[in-house]
């Protein structure tokens, strides 16, 4: 990541934080931080302390933090787009960080391991049943108000929407 893409997404995630959400935006400057300086920005210790705060089942706020740190941490790595020479009748494809196209599945597996959820969860989040991911991941396509969803997912875990 250059210097200036990060110079954009930590302005839009101050713009964000105070708008909607402050502790995903505020995890999610910490991990653009730690993605752009590397091993330079906190210790060891401190990153699998903020990568682990996904997992906590307890208090929203830390959860928040966490999967906004995550976000942060792989911002750029995978996008849903419809600007691309794969993409047809105006259907999104994933593309990862090289513009390379990946099918869902690949692309459904990598945004729930980067953001560490569950099928259900992603489900949850899509406003679908998790049988539903599971046919995702199983080849079927998503359509509807599922994809413009999993877009603004996508969006967010970018630093690109609210």
């Amino acid at each position: 990541m250059n210097e200036e893409r990060f110079k954009t997404l930590m302005l839009r995630a101050k713009t964000f934080q105070g708008i909607t959400d402050p502790e995903y935006w505020r995890g999610f400057q910490r991990g653009l931080r730690r993605l752009y300086h590397g091993e330079n920005f906190g210790t060891e210790e401190e990153h699998r302390v903020w990568d682990g705060l996904v997992k906590e089942r307890g208090e929203l706020n830390r959860r928040q933090l966490g999967e906004g740190y995550r976000a942060g941490c792989h911002a750029g790595e995978l996008r849903l787009t419809t600007n691309h020479s794969m993409s047809s009748y105006n259907l999104p494809v994933f593309v990862d960080a090289e513009d390379n196209p990946m099918d869902y599945t690949d692309g459904l597996k990598r945004l729930r391991a980067i953001m560490g959820w569950s099928r259900a969860e992603l489900a949850e989040k899509c406003g679908v049943k998790p049988r539903t991911v599971d046919g995702w991941e199983g080849g079927k396509p998503v359509s509807g108000p599922a994809l413009k969803a999993l877009a603004g997912i996508v969006r967010r875990v970018n630093g690109e929407n609210l």
